[in-house]
């Protein structure tokens, strides 16, 4: 029998052109466990889905069948299960959602806009000014879903993994930094670290490469505008280090360089907290489905 997750993965790995690395990334799987879930699927069905001896690889007609299948499928049933909860939960729903990061409006405000056509009873609205934790602004009313990237260890809160995203070194084209392939923690001993007025303790770059290092740039300095901080990458002022989301669309006025953090990179998982007793409803589903979807384009 053929499942709806099965269904949801040959979709996803379609979305990444049959990169099996990125699909994984994208459903929270490592690459071996999305390899094997392919293939207990073929075995099941006694043919191949997936032509792996082409690079990218590529769907058989047969895997390209189920993903047809998919596309008339896992909508309809998303659609349902919109209608059951609707005729379930009577009762007007609210959905306000807290941010713990100064440039997220990108991708989240058109998430929300398609979110409010699915579930016009659940009144939806964007908690600003907010400096407290996950946990202290959902236990205190304050907030339904917070996006973040530390994930609270407590039982009555359940955290959604959305994306997986690069933390970026940003410098001027011209630059002693420039000609190397990566940075490391050390090298930013050595420059002017630019970043949002927040506390270190929030902030990607400190988090998870300076503290653990235990290195302190020369200096810093702070702006609370990407593009101001951008603009004062480019006058040679100093070095940021930003999302790879805020980097997708780099306008041109900016002449900078983005180079890794550490050999592999340095990956973050952005999540949506919620009450653990909320985390399985559709209304709060449908939402985490967006914004997966809004930064899987």
């Amino acid at each position: 029998m053929i499942e709806l997750q099965q269904l949801l993965m040959l979709q996803t790995i379609a979305a990444c052109e049959g990169n099996l690395t990125q699909a994984a990334r994208r459903l929270h799987l490592s690459q071996p466990a999305i390899s094997k879930q392919v293939k207990q699927l073929e075995t099941s069905l006694n043919m191949p889905l997936i032509d792996r001896d082409k690079r990218p690889a590529r769907f058989t007609p047969a895997g390209n069948a189920l993903l047809q299948l998919a596309a008339q499928v896992l909508p309809l049933v998303a659609q349902t299960e919109r209608q059951l909860a609707q005729l379930q939960e009577a009762d007007q729903q609210q959905l306000r959602v807290a941010l713990e990061c100064d440039i997220c409006y990108d991708w989240l405000m058109p998430a929300m806009t398609a979110y409010q056509p699915l579930w016009p009873r659940v009144e939806m609205d964007l908690v600003t000014g907010e400096q407290a934790s996950p946990q202290r602004l959902i236990d205190g009313d304050s907030a339904d879903f917070v996006l973040a990237t530390q994930v609270p260890e407590v039982a009555h809160l359940s955290a959604h993994a959305l994306f997986d995203y690069q933390l970026l070194a940003v410098m001027p084209k011209v630059h002693p930094l420039a000609a190397k392939a990566y940075v490391v923690a050390e090298d930013f001993s050595e420059v002017c670290l630019l970043h949002f007025p927040r506390p270190r303790k929030e902030l990607d770059i400190f988090r998870r490469v300076l503290m653990p290092a235990k290195i302190e740039p020369s200096s810093t300095r702070t702006h609370h505008l990407a593009a101001g901080i951008l603009q004062l990458v480019a006058a040679g002022k100093g070095v940021a280090a930003m999302p790879s989301w805020a980097l997708k669309q780099l306008p041109t006025q900016f002449p900078v360089l983005l180079k890794p953090i550490g050999a592999q990179g340095t990956w973050i998982t952005m999540y949506g907290i919620t009450q653990a007793a909320k985390s399985g409803k559709a209304w709060v589903r449908d939402f985490v489905k967006l914004i997966r979807e809004q930064n899987q384009q």
